[in-house]
C-alpha cells in the first residue's frame, strides 16, 4: 500500500478521506500497522486534489442530503501540530461543499483550531465530531501513545461549546474487557453531556488475534464474520460479530443517549435526514430502526 498517497474511498454512502496517513498511536488492534502505516505523514495529493477527486467522482451527491464525508480514516488527524494543520485546512474546504460531515481523533486541539471549524460551518449541524473510548481501565495498554479518555471527552465538550454536535464511538467493542466496561463508558458519557455514541466491531486478522491473546488483553473465544473495512470496501478483513453488539443496545438505547452502529447514522439524526447509507431502506443488520430515516426517507423518482 502507498504511504505517500491514499485516495478519496466511496462506500455505502460515505466518502473517506485521509489528510494523514499513519498514527504513533500503538493501538494494540489497530489496521494501519498491518500496512506498516506507524508514522504520520501528509497525504501527498494535497488539498485541492483530494477535493477535486470527491466531487468529480460519480457517486458524489452534493449537499445536507448528500455523501457523508468521513475524515481521518487512515490516520490520525490531531497527532501534532503538522497534523492539525493540514487537516483544519482540509476540514475548512470541504465544509464548503455543503455536505454533512464527521472528523474523528483520539488525540485532541487546541480552541483557536477548534474555533476557526466553528466559524466555517455552513448550518447547524453539518459538523460531527468523535473519539473513541474502548476501555477506561486498560485504555494506556491498548493506546499507550494516546490521549486518555478523559482528555478524549475534554475535546469533545470543547467543541460542542462551539456548537459542533460529539459523538463516542465505543470501539473497537473488545470481549472481556468493553462489555465489563460497558455500563460504567455509558454511565461516563451521559455524566459528560455526550448524546450520541457508536458500538463497533473488532476487525481481526492472524496477527492482530495474536497479539491480543498472547498479550493478555483477550480471550480466544470470539464469534468471527467475514468483513469488509468502512474506508476501503476492497480490503477484506474478518471482525468480530455485529450481532453480539445488539443486546448491548438495547439494554441501554434510551432518552438519555443513544446508540448506533454506524457514525452515518448519527450525522443523519442530529440533521434529520435520510441516511445515504440506506441501511433502513435496504433492510441492513446495521439499521436499528431508531425512526429517524422511516420519516426522513426520500423516495426515488419515478
Amino acid at each position: 500500500m502507498n504511504t505517500d498517497i491514499i485516495h478519496p474511498k466511496f462506500k455505502d454512502g460515505r466518502v473517506f478521506v485521509s489528510p494523514v496517513i499513519g498514527c504513533n498511536g500503538g493501538c494494540k488492534y489497530c489496521y494501519l500497522k498491518l500496512r506498516n502505516l506507524n508514522k504520520p505523514s501528509l497525504n501527498n495529493l494535497g488539498v485541492s486534489s483530494l477535493i477535486e477527486q470527491i466531487t468529480s467522482h460519480q457517486d458524489f451527491i452534493s449537499g445536507k442530503n448528500g455523501t457523508i464525508i468521513s475524515i481521518g480514516a487512515w490516520g490520525d488527524i490531531f497527532q501534532n501540530i503538522k497534523t492539525v494543520n493540514y487537516s483544519v485546512k482540509l476540514i475548512i474546504e470541504l465544509m464548503k461543499l455543503g455536505n454533512p460531515i464527521q472528523f474523528m481523533s483520539k488525540y485532541g486541539v487546541d480552541s483557536k483550531n477548534a474555533s476557526k471549524i466553528a466559524n466555517n460551518i455552513q448550518y447547524h449541524n453539518q459538523m460531527l465530531y468523535s473519539t473513541t473510548i474502548t476501555s477506561l481501565k486498560k485504555w494506556d495498554e491498548l493506546e499507550p501513545f494516546t490521549f486518555s479518555p478523559k482528555k478524549r471527552l475534554d475535546t469533545c465538550n470543547m467543541f460542542q461549546e462551539y456548537g459542533i454536535e460529539s459523538n463516542v464511538l465505543i470501539k473497537p467493542f473488545l470481549p472481556g474487557i468493553t462489555d465489563i466496561e460497558f455500563e460504567h463508558i455509558i454511565d461516563l458519557l451521559i455524566e459528560r453531556g455526550i448524546k450520541y455514541c457508536v458500538v463497533g466491531k473488532l476487525y481481526l486478522n492472524k496477527e492482530i488475534q495474536y497479539n491480543l491473546i498472547h498479550g493478555g488483553i483477550m480471550c480466544e473465544n470470539i464469534i468471527k464474520e467475514h468483513s469488509t473495512l468502512d474506508c476501503n470496501g476492497d480490503i477484506e478483513i474478518n471482525s468480530s460479530s455485529i450481532t453480539s453488539l445488539y443486546d448491548f443496545i438495547k439494554k441501554h438505547n434510551d432518552k438519555r443517549i443513544k446508540i448506533f452502529l454506524k457514525s452515518s447514522c448519527v450525522n443523519s439524526n442530529i440533521n434529520q435526514t435520510n441516511n445515504p447509507s440506506n441501511y433502513f431502506i435496504n433492510h441492513s443488520r446495521y439499521c436499528i430502526n431508531c425512526g429517524n430515516c422511516s420519516k426522513n426517507r426520500i423516495l426515488p423518482p419515478r
